[in-house]
């Protein structure tokens, strides 16, 4: 399993040359600056370094083209494909090409599929009649998914439309091809100049989670499998222990016994390892196709991990000797009495109560170091090593457990008396049972609370356009918005529609973008903070209104100030007491900063409404300053999840009134899930919880036949022995779920803990594995009761 694991996690983990290549194809650099530094990129280019070979990319992550009626944003990249710096920068499907001219384009597989286009279709931009022709359907190496298309210099131009130039989006950079000398030169002017330049070095000296953090992901494996061998073989070991007393009383040697439990040992666990090993590689290796279909990118190339693999071997093959080993030196030394006695002495005792009270002292004081440390990677060290001697504590406090429970099963069945007794009898059998479900239940409840802690943290620290659940259209494409709004409420129903205004001057003539208007914004009170800048300015009339922009009912004070006809300031640097300053226009565009005397500040507001405005008054105040108040946009806010039937629906109806689906926002949240490396440990970890729940029962049953051979000796019908290994699976896998399950979310806590992460248990998740695992162990209890013939055979 673990072999699997590694093999898979190699798999589908990029490269740093396949993560290099997916950012800059074959190009040795990457330029880019602002728009209006193009010229100035060009002429560095051609005078500073006339041996580098440039080709310039324009690119979108948002342009709007025309398919099948709708309007969708597409990832546009334009670029000359015959160029050598972007060899291999995407896969060509076989009969296809990439475009060489304007009027040719290609897609992705992504968007070939989904709007069924084949190669001679065409598509267009939104706002052009011009339709070009699809002569090639393309994937990402690292992004199947992707919604690619590719065009040919000059295609963006022959698109164009000036009444729509912002929707383009277009940023323009330069790969670069050329002798380290050059780029190095190249590098110097451009940073003194205000470029950005990125250099292949840079981007392949980035790391992937497992090249930064291995521990987290190969440690816990690495401890799963030790701890799994050791506690196998401890089981077994233990119920001989009597039996290597006996030996050594009737003068067998001492020596000889050891030297067959080493060799013994180490033979078992050298070969399983190799053999675990072996064919785990082998798996890992066959799943390749199912693994690259389920993260939608290339893997990685094989490379066997021959170093991680012999230290896993060797490693394996220490814990299991040891395991046989140790059991069995404890058992050949000392009086034979000692040896032979059902419960341990005062002496073993004491030393057990010492060991507990070390290493519980040593946890606390490592948890409380984690507290105290100023640094990450050290406080998640000193938080992970006090998780480690918790669960070492946990594992001692079992013996005292058990004991507890047999005496309260005195009074109950044969089979509960049983069951219980024989477990409190040896404990460091059962002991040794619990720790190799311990730690996979530990492992496997720590990366799913890990999962859901970072994903619940990831939406509450979020801060998006709109606040989740929203839905808005943007109105720029219309004059008359009863319509548009009819439509939307109708679409987005039962979900409340409000109207968002904002402070403008007059629109210039030149463009039918609504939008394009000098916005009246809010300065700051000072200029000594230059993170500060100038913030628009909302029109604000019913507290319906106020609701959808910050998420909020207004307060009694806030409503008052707006119904006086102030000015309700949301933060603190864009206000003096009770005076803001407005930067407002004239209809001739002329700036004209006005002082607002009457400002009052807001009641705290979340990120959310900061990133969207600054101020808020009604539109008669706004009237009586002399700005324009235009309705920019509509927005609904729905107290459920928005589904994707809701959002089609929406663009349906926007689209029969002319406006472009793209122009439909929803606010879901965070977009970028958890890494698949997550997801592959996850399903590890459950199918680890399986297998070695399954080891430590079978283990454990096997060690009770002679109990049960008695049993059946004295006439008890088989379904008492049945009963007896369920009650024994079930007290096994109850004490290994439950304490795994906290030792996990401990594990989790200081994982997240450095991060001020708060930790997010999905409880209907963890107590429905919690409840499977349970009834998992009562049904193999069941099916490992030995028939009576097979009894009779051991004996």
């Amino acid at each position: 399993m673990a072999a699997i694991v590694a093999g898979c996690l190699q798999a589908t983990t990029p490269t740093a040359e396949q993560r290099t290549r997916g950012q800059m194809a074959a190009a040795d650099a990457t330029l880019t600056g602002a728009p209006q530094a193009k010229e100035e990129i060009e002429t560095l280019l051609r005078r500073s370094s006339p041996g580098i070979a440039a080709a310039p990319v324009l690119e979108s992550l948002e342009f709007p083209v025309l398919l099948n009626q709708e309007t969708i944003a597409v990832h546009y990249r334009e670029t000359d494909w015959s160029a050598p710096v972007v060899e291999d920068w995407v896969e060509v499907r076989p009969g296809g090409s990439l475009p060489t001219r304007p009027g040719q384009i290609a897609v992705s597989d992504k968007i070939a599929s989904t709007y069924h286009l084949d190669i001679g279709d065409t598509l267009r931009y939104r706002w052009s009649d011009d339709a070009a022709t699809v002569t090639g359907i393309v994937r990402e190496p690292l992004a199947y998914g992707g919604g690619l298309v590719l065009a040919a210099p000059g295609q963006s131009t022959h698109w164009q439309d000036r009444t729509h130039d912002r929707e383009m989006l277009l940023t323009e950079s330069w790969l670069l091809a050329g002798s380290p000398g050059d780029l190095n030169r190249l590098q110097d002017t451009a940073v003194n100049t205000g470029l950005q330049f990125k250099s292949r070095t840079a981007v392949l000296d980035g790391r992937s989670l497992i090249e930064k953090e291995p521990g987290v992901v190969l440690l816990p494996g690495l401890l799963l499998v030790c701890v799994g061998a050791a506690a196998a073989f401890g089981v077994r070991v233990r119920q001989l222990k009597r039996e290597f007393s006996l030996l050594s009383a009737i003068g067998l040697d001492a020596a000889w016994i050891l030297g067959v439990c080493r060799l013994a040992g180490l033979i078992a666990s050298l070969s399983g390892s190799l053999v675990g090993f072996t064919s785990g590689t082998v798996l890992s290796t066959a799943l390749r196709p199912v693994l690259r279909d389920t993260v939608q990118h290339d893997l990685s190339p094989i490379d066997i991990p021959w170093v991680r693999g012999v230290v896993l071997v060797v490693l394996t093959a220490v814990a299991g000797t040891a395991a046989v080993w140790l059991p069995a030196r404890a058992a050949l030394t000392g009086p034979v009495q000692r040896q032979l006695a059902a419960a341990p002495d005062t002496r073993s005792k004491t030393r057990a109560a010492l060991a507990k009270r070390i290493v519980a002292g040593f946890s606390i004081a490592a948890l409380s170091a984690a507290f105290v440390v100023s640094s990450r990677s050290a406080s998640s060290v000193m938080g992970l090593l006090g998780c480690a001697g918790l669960c070492a504590a946990a594992l001692m406090v079992i013996p005292t457990v058990l004991r507890v429970i047999a005496t309260a099963a005195r009074d109950t069945s044969v089979a509960g008396r049983v069951a219980m007794r024989s477990l409190a009898r040896e404990p460091r059998r059962p002991v040794a049972a619990v720790a190799i479900g311990f730690f996979s239940v530990c492992v496997a409840t720590a990366t799913l609370t890990i999962l859901t802690s970072s994903a619940a943290d990831a939406k509450a620290t979020y801060v998006g356009s709109r606040h989740l659940g929203q839905i808005e259209v943007v109105l720029r494409h219309t004059t008359d918005i009863t319509p548009v709004r009819q439509a939307f409420e109708d679409a987005a129903a039962p979900a409340p529609v409000t109207e968002v205004k904002a402070l403008i001057a007059a629109r210039p003539a030149a463009t039918t973008d609504r939008l394009v208007a000098l916005p009246w914004n809010l300065a700051p009170a000072t200029d000594v903070d230059p993170e500060v800048h100038p913030k628009s300015i909302q029109a604000i009339d019913t507290p319906d209104e106020f609701r959808a922009l910050t998420g909020r009912a207004p307060t009694a004070r806030e409503q008052d100030v707006l119904d006086r006809g102030g000015v309700l300031v949301l933060a603190a640097p864009y206000i003096v007491r009770t005076q803001a300053m407005v930067l407002a226009y004239d209809a001739t565009g002329q700036p004209k900063p006005v002082r607002i005397d009457n400002a009052q500040l807001s009641d705290p507001v979340d990120a959310v409404t900061l990133n969207r405005a600054g101020a808020l008054m009604s539109s008669r105040t706004a009237a009586k300053l002399g700005a324009t108040v235009q309705t920019q946009t509509l927005i609904a806010t729905s107290p459920n999840e928005i589904t994707s039937a809701t959002e089609d629906r929406t663009k349906t109806a926007l689209e029969r009134l002319g406006i472009p689906g793209t122009d439909l926002r929803i606010e879901h949240g965070p977009s970028s899930p958890p890494q698949n490396v997550w997801y592959i440990l996850l399903t590890a970890a459950g199918a680890a919880v399986i297998a070695s729940l399954a080891i430590a029962l079978s283990a454990s049953a096997q060690e009770l036949r002679p109990d049960l051979r008695r049993l059946h000796d004295m006439g008890f019908h088989r379904a008492v022995q049945r009963r007896i290994l369920a009650y024994q699976s079930l007290m096994i896998a109850a004490l290994a779920t439950v304490a795994g399950a906290a030792a996990g979310l401990v594990l989790a806590a200081a994982r997240l803990w450095p991060y001020n992460a708060a930790l997010t248990v999905d409880w209907t998740t963890l107590l429905t594995a919690v409840v499977g695992v349970l009834a998992l162990s009562v049904l193999l209890g069941a099916m490992l009761a030995p028939k009576g013939e097979q009894l009779r055979a051991s004996a």
